[in-house]
């Protein structure tokens, strides 16, 4: 594997965050490989010869059946349906951003890859679709390396549909005790259950978070007259980094 890992932007339908995470992707390091949803059906092997995986964010399909279901039948049947799983077992790192976050939990590999739904992301408690740039804290218990060398991030979010909820009280419990809750808002914004922003499964290697970290990778779109780093660089540069490390014989 090259220093400039392959890593496919998945596009199709309704996505609209691809050219920036692509981008995110190149700054980081990585070679980004947009990849059409209806050409990853047809050569469902393009999935394998890369090392990294992202689902940006978007309205895929419309959001028609529920945010995120369409996309994710696409990708759970058939010979594409094989050639994800085998990329789950293989351990290469898997990002869904917004809608790719909503794709994640639909097709079951969020919390755990096994196929149950065992978390949703509800409509927000306003009713309404939220366009705002948050804080968030990365819990002191977690270790994946997603979230390496970062204790907070400041990120713009974009979704009607991002509030955590889980279908019993004991499976929350069950990921903060394996450090799978990655990120929480500073702030109660949405309703989402203990402030969720995001989640990761047992191993670590997939994640999905509402905030968009490709919105900022470049300190000059922050907001006006706010001065920071650009803390969505981080996530991406640690995703290529552990491309690279994994490959390593």
């Amino acid at each position: 594997m090259p220093d400039q890992p392959p890593i496919m932007v998945l596009q199709g339908e309704g996505i609209n965050c691809d050219q920036e995470t692509a981008l995110a992707v190149r700054t980081a390091g990585g070679t980004p490989i947009p990849t059409h949803i209806n050409d990853l059906v047809v050569e469902p092997e393009q999935l394998m010869q890369c090392a990294g995986l992202i689902i940006p964010g978007g309205f895929s399909f419309g959001d028609d059946l529920g945010a995120g279901r369409l996309l994710a039948l696409r990708l759970k049947y058939g010979a594409l349906g094989d050639a994800l799983r085998l990329f789950v077992q293989s351990k290469k790192p898997i990002l869904g951003i917004c809608n790719g976050f909503q794709v994640l939990i639909q097709l079951g590999l969020l919390p755990n890859a096994n196929g149950v739904r065992e978390v949703a992301l509800a409509e927000n408690q306003q009713g309404r679709f939220l366009n705002c740039w948050v804080r968030r804290e990365v819990p002191v218990q977690v270790s994946c390396f997603w979230m390496q060398g970062m204790t907070g991030l400041y990120l713009p979010v974009r979704h009607k549909e991002g509030r955590v909820v889980f279908s019993e009280p004991a499976t929350h419990q069950r990921l903060v005790d394996n450090g799978q809750i990655v990120l929480h808002y500073q702030e109660d914004i949405n309703g989402s259950t203990d402030r969720i922003a995001g989640i990761c499964d047992p191993t670590g290697c997939i994640l999905g978070l509402m905030p968009h970290p490709e919105a900022f990778t470049f300190s000059e779109t922050a907001p006006q007259n706010h001065t920071v780093q650009a803390d969505g660089l981080k996530l991406f540069q640690n995703m290529v980094q552990y491309c690279r490390q994994s490959t390593v014989k």
